[in-house]
């Protein structure tokens, strides 16, 4: 099972954290956030499948948009 969180408004990244500490049980082997402007997103990844390559948020080339 894997958890996401979304901020949108006034970004600050410790309070991305602080939420994704608050669902680390539903993920515990990976944190991945992506800040941008007013939108904060942020997943913890539980590793069932593909274990080493499942890295998350995916990012294009150069990093400036995300999935």
């Amino acid at each position: 099972m894997c958890g996401i969180a979304v901020i949108e408004g006034d970004v600050l990244h410790g309070d991305m954290e602080k939420m994704l500490q608050m669902i680390k049980h539903r993920g515990p082997d990976d944190t991945g956030t992506f800040i941008k402007g007013n939108i904060a997103l942020g997943q913890v990844r539980l590793s069932i499948i593909d274990v080493k390559g499942g890295h998350q948020p995916i990012f294009n080339e150069d990093r400036t948009n995300s999935v």
